[in-house]
């Protein structure tokens, strides 16, 4: 490889970070990638197939990360956050505060033994009723791994450091936060969902059996509480009919004006995955604004889901009722048809407005938001990754919804800007 071009900062491990950041390693530049989560993959971890061809999500993000760990210029840093920035000309001044895991990654074999000798157990937050926790949590994501949480311990207790054989548990660790100097930053911190709780007519939160796309991918992953298969989350048993409503706070002036991009195309695969994994006797509605289907292969995608028997409804449902006995009903005028219809759904799954995962960060880096709450692009519309601040660049969904393939080639995009800026004199 020619001489190290310079050092990069990549700030967000989804698919746009690592897409970013093995652009970047493939240009000779060294690259730190922070994230603040246990794994890498971000909202794509969760998903098991990737619409519309169904491949797997993890092969897709372990083949980039495995690139990525062979190579001498990539530094991994998980559970770190960006606690202070500078610029001073051209180039950058970071500090990184990675938090604890409690566990060293390089002492640890992955037996498991900490998590046998756990005595702590709760309810799991991302799979409300169907999965439980120990304090010792096993990530099985990118990469496989351990963490404690410390909090959830009783005073005292230790039983995970005696079953520790090679010594990984490390109860005493604290905080630490180190100065990085970089050549240029890449930030990719993604998106989250909108807070479904303030569309108080749909039921978020009201009942279990009301839930995201996101906690749907939770719900049916192999790994996940249920075994992989679809259960309620209120009585773990099959649904017999699904509900899945798009558009849920996206182009909507009373919450976000804008499309969630991706929101229709998830319905569809999960759509897919009822009918696939419930058969034909499952009852599947989509419950829609607009179908935008407009992706490669997402038309063709969109075809097929119907000659599944997925039964589709334009139209916004009006108030979920949820009755005494758990039952859950809506009544929604579908368009097409000029009918009334009543529907009592078992699962009712919501694809929300997605909103920017890490606004915060923007005013320590000094970069701007935009209307709608997303990373500021530069006003020069011809390189559409920079930020008003020379030497940052914007990936991904930090600027607002994308699908997984804009996604991509836009971190790819961004790396070739970084690149491009390193080999400028100073930056100018």
């Amino acid at each position: 490889m020619s001489e190290m071009v310079g050092r990069a900062l990549v700030i967000g491990g989804g698919a746009a970070g690592l897409q970013a950041a093995w652009g970047l390693v493939n240009a000779g530049v060294e690259v730190v990638l922070v994230e603040k989560g246990a794994v890498l993959g971000g909202n794509l971890s969760h998903n098991k197939y990737l619409f519309p061809l169904r491949e797997e999500a993890f092969k897709v993000l372990g083949e980039r990360y495995r690139e990525l760990a062979g190579s001498t210029l990539f530094w991994l840093m998980l559970g770190t956050e960006v606690s202070a920035f500078s610029r001073k000309e051209g180039r950058f001044e970071a500090g990184l505060a990675r938090r604890p895991t409690f566990i060293d990654p390089a002492r640890c074999n992955l037996c498991g033994d900490c998590v046998k000798a756990c005595p702590v157990e709760y309810d799991d937050p991302e799979s409300p009723g169907l999965g439980r926790r120990k304090a010792v949590l096993r990530h099985a994501g990118i990469p496989e791994g351990y963490s404690i949480e410390r909090s959830r311990c009783p005073p005292g207790c230790s039983e995970c450091a005696k079953a520790c054989g090679p010594g990984a548990v490390r109860l005493d660790e604290g905080t630490t936060e180190t100065r990085e100097r970089f050549d240029s930053v890449i930030v990719a911190t993604g998106i989250v969902p909108y807070d479904l709780r303030r569309l108080t007519e749909l039921g978020y939160g009201r009942s279990p059996d009301i839930i995201t796309g996101l906690e749907f991918e939770i719900l049916h992953r192999p790994d996940g509480p249920s075994g992989g298969d679809i259960l309620r989350p209120s009585d773990r048993r099959r649904p017999a009919t699904v509900a899945i409503l798009t558009c849920v706070g996206s182009r909507d002036e009373k919450h976000r004006p804008y499309c969630c991009q991706v929101g229709c195309m998830n319905a569809l695969n999960q759509a897919f995955t009822v009918k696939e994994r419930l058969g034909e006797d499952a009852d599947v509605f989509v419950c829609f604004t607009d179908v935008r289907a407009h992706g490669k292969y997402y038309e063709e995608f969109y075809r097929q889901v119907r000659g599944m028997l997925v039964k589709f409804i334009r139209g916004k449902p009006s108030e979920v009722m949820v009755d005494r006995d758990g039952s859950l009903s809506f009544d929604i005028f579908d368009t097409s048809t000029h009918k009334l219809l009543k529907l009592r759904p078992d699962l009712i799954v919501l694809e929300p407005a997605l909103v920017n995962a890490a606004p915060d960060l923007a005013k320590l880096l000094g970069v701007e938001l935009d209307r709608e709450g997303f990373f500021s692009l530069d006003r020069d519309y011809s390189l559409p990754v920079k930020s008003c601040v020379p030497g940052i660049f914007l990936a991904g969904t930090a600027t607002g919804p994308k699908d997984v393939v804009s996604t991509m080639a836009n971190a790819s995009v961004a790396a070739l800007a970084a690149v491009r800026y390193m080999k400028t004199p100073r930056g100018q």
